[in-house]
């Protein structure tokens, strides 16, 4: 599993922070993490992406007994690196089977790409988010940026794949965040 930390954050965050290693452990889950430092590529999304495709996936395939396979990877991220899988989603749904989205949804990302009804698609929000519209109203339609802006995207267009993980009690806070993990691991991903 990729995961991305969110904006002002680092690679080491998901351990650090949100604990990562402790919930895998305690699930008794055979799985690798990856982290990257997106803060260093500006949030440059088409960037971000390249350095995943490009550079990450092939050193762990080369270099640690990975399957190469897209049904046995994951890609996941909170807050700016919520966006960032959602971006990932759109522009490279060929290359993971699954994705967690947690804190913040990026609405411009989402284009008529058909392969996105492939992989399973996951997202929640806290309960006490800004990432929430019943929390924070979006100002900004041409910028929607709320998890029920993408709720409603998800209504009209019918997502196959799409699991909403709904609502989780916390904020934009790693409380929030290691408990979409541990749910995207637990019941999405791998079963």
């Amino acid at each position: 599993v990729y995961v991305s930390h969110g904006g002002g954050g680092n690679e080491t965050d998901w351990f650090a922070l949100g604990h990562i290693d402790n919930i895998l452990d305690n699930l008794d889950e055979d799985v690798i993490v990856v982290t990257m430092d997106n803060t260093s590529y500006e949030w440059d999304f088409e960037k971000i992406e390249e350095n995943v495709l490009d550079y990450i996936i092939p050193y762990m395939e080369s270099n640690y007994n990975v399957s190469t396979e897209a049904a046995d990877r994951a890609f996941a991220g909170l807050s700016m690196g919520s966006m960032t899988t959602m971006n990932m989603l759109f522009d490279q749904p060929e290359a993971f089977a699954y994705f967690g989205s947690f804190s913040g949804p990026d609405m411009t990302a989402v284009t008529d790409n058909e392969a996105v009804s492939e992989p399973t698609y996951f997202m929640t929000v806290g309960t006490t988010d800004i990432a929430s519209e019943k929390v924070l109203p979006n100002d900004d339609p041409e910028r929607a940026k709320k998890y029920e802006d993408f709720i409603a995207w998800e209504a009209e267009n019918d997502l196959p794949n799409f699991i909403d993980g709904g609502y989780v009690k916390g904020g934009h806070d790693w409380f929030t965040w290691s408990q979409s993990f541990k749910t995207f691991i637990d019941e999405v991903c791998w079963k």
